[in-house]
């Protein structure tokens, strides 16, 4: 029997108690705490030279890729590969372009009138295609990474990627029943997709990832919707039906709040029962965590599950906000250098509950 951990964290069966307690707004001991520990002055190995393309479409490189990591992981911290393609866009029309840390698609049309929802269906070889990739790369990741749901139909953002966000936002003035007939078809998509993605998944692995790492123990979903930050109330209310079908079509899920200007929406969101947890991030330039407490006690107060940012609290900070958040439902990315560093404040919190 192998002594490596699994998914590269030192105790994966009590992380998967502490986050399914999560989900359930719920502690086992105290709040999630993924740390991750990026050590100075030490360098992944060396990789034989590969395409861009080949990153993201090819199973055998992307696994490669995403396995040849140092960062070390401690408390709930895991590694989650996430493979970074969007499928309607594709499907529409978009060029697609490759980079080393994500995929671009550049605008293919100029008006919502120009697109064919027809050409938007669970038989189309570009799904194939991306199915055959997650079963293969599932497979092939075993326990040591644990593979992502891949985005697979956001309501708005996708269409807001094949007209241009701009575009999309006059195409809502002038057309906004057309954007939003072509944004159910999507949805209707979407869910059927969220199914494919899940059985290819789960043959090799248990539970959902998102590039979010909340882990849960069977169906999750991460509900994305960028263009919510650009949009009106009222407008954004033509689209909460769509958003809200999908989170109803998983056992739980998790609404990425992300900026300043997606907090017009926040009482609408905190509304509606079928979120159950929200992830707030301030968005790039923004504030502190800290400055934004009163929007995370509103979102634990409304009975929601609160996941803080994504690429990790410093130490000090998370101390501040473990002192003020309710420990129940609070999952909390870590970010630090030292894994000496890690393990004195993991020693702390466990003397704060």
């Amino acid at each position: 029997m192998s002594d490596k951990p699994v998914y590269r964290n030192p105790d994966w069966e009590m992380s998967k108690k502490r986050m399914a307690a999560f989900w359930e707004h719920e502690i086992i001991d105290r709040p999630v705490l993924q740390i991750y520990i990026d050590e100075p002055n030490v360098e992944p190995d060396e990789m034989d030279a590969y395409g861009f393309e080949d990153r993201w479409t090819d199973p055998e490189t992307f696994v490669r890729v995403e396995r040849n990591s140092v960062r070390k992981y401690l408390g709930e911290g895991y590694p989650s590969a996430y493979p970074n393609w969007a499928s309607v866009p594709e499907m529409l029309g978009c060029e697609m372009q490759y980079a080393q840390n994500t995929i671009w698609s550049h605008p293919a049309a100029n008006s919502i009138l120009d697109l064919s929802a027809e050409k938007i269906t669970i038989d189309s070889p570009v799904v194939t295609k991306k199915l055959d990739f997650l079963e293969k790369s599932a497979k092939l990741f075993g326990d040591d990474v644990f593979l992502g749901m891949p985005p697979f139909g956001n309501s708005g953002d996708d269409i807001a990627k094949v007209l241009g966000y701009q575009q999309i936002c006059f195409d809502l003035y002038d057309e906004p029943e057309a954007v939003i007939t072509l944004d159910k078809k999507i949805t209707d998509f979407s869910i059927k997709c969220y199914d494919a993605c899940y059985e290819a998944i789960s043959k090799h692995m248990d539970g959902t990832s998102w590039w979010l790492p909340a882990w849960h123990p069977r169906k999750s979903v991460l509900i994305e919707f960028d263009l919510g930050g650009m949009i009106s109330p009222e407008m954004y209310k033509l689209f909460l039906p769509h958003l809200i079908e999908r989170a109803e079509h998983a056992e739980r899920s998790i609404y990425h709040l992300d900026g300043p200007g997606a907090l017009v929406h926040l009482d609408t969101i905190l509304a509606q029962k079928e979120f159950d947890a929200v992830q707030w991030e301030p968005g790039t330039g923004g504030d502190s965590f800290s400055s934004y407490l009163p929007v995370m006690k509103r979102i634990q107060d409304a009975g929601k599950g609160l996941y803080v940012g994504l690429t990790g609290v410093e130490i000090d900070e998370a101390l501040y906000l473990l002192s003020e958040l309710k420990p129940e439902g609070l999952m909390m990315p870590i970010h630090t250098t030292s894994v000496d560093e890690a393990k004195r404040f993991l020693e702390k919190v466990e003397k704060m509950y």
